[in-house]
This record gives C-alpha cells, sequence and structure tokens, in this order.
C-alpha cells in the first residue's frame, strides 16, 4: 500500500519538476530572480538583539575561569568546567547569593 503511494507521488514530482525546468527554460529573467532572492535570504543570518541574562553559574564561571586555569594550567576546557561545577555545588548559598 505505502509503496504504491510513494511511486504515485513520486510519479507526480517528477512531472512536477519537469514543469518547473521547462519554464526555467522558457522564461530564465523571472527564476534569475528568484534565485536572486533566495541567495539574499540564505546570506541573511538572523540575530535577535535581545540576549537572555546570564544565570548564576555562568557569572561564577566568568569570574573565576582565569584563576582555576592558572592553578591548573593542563586542564581542558571541559575538565576546567566539571571543576568549577563541582566548586560551585560546594559553594554555601550566602556566596552563591551574590551572583544572584
Amino acid at each position: 500500500m505505502y509503496k504504491a503511494r510513494w511511486e504515485a507521488d513520486k510519479k507526480r514530482y517528477e512531472e512536477e519538476k519537469a514543469k518547473v525546468e521547462q519554464a526555467r527554460i522558457d522564461n530564465p529573467e523571472l527564476f534569475k530572480q528568484i534565485d536572486a532572492q533566495k541567495k539574499k535570504q540564505g546570506r541573511r543570518a538572523v540575530k535577535s538583539p535581545v540576549k537572555r541574562a546570564c544565570s548564576a553559574f555562568i557569572l561564577y564561571c566568568k569570574e573565576h575561569r582565569l584563576t582555576v586555569k592558572k592553578q591548573n594550567p593542563n586542564l581542558s576546557f571541559t575538565e576546567t568546567g566539571r571543576l568549577l561545577g563541582m566548586q560551585w555545588k560546594e559553594l554555601p548559598e550566602a556566596q552563591k547569593a551574590k551572583y544572584e
């Protein structure tokens, strides 16, 4: 049942594709404009001007990452993050409040 549907849909797709290709040959100027618009849209990067606020943990990491890296220069970025995470968990609530 599904294979028959797939074959019918594939046949329909091939017919529509052939029509579009023929139209592209018959009227190339129209398709040049369409292609140019697609390229222009693809280049645009949609960036939101508003960024979310950093979490307390991120603020803590920004402040302490350099000191941890100086104490342990051989740690990778991931290992440094794990160490900062462990320090954050052990940090008393009174000191965490500074970052919140």
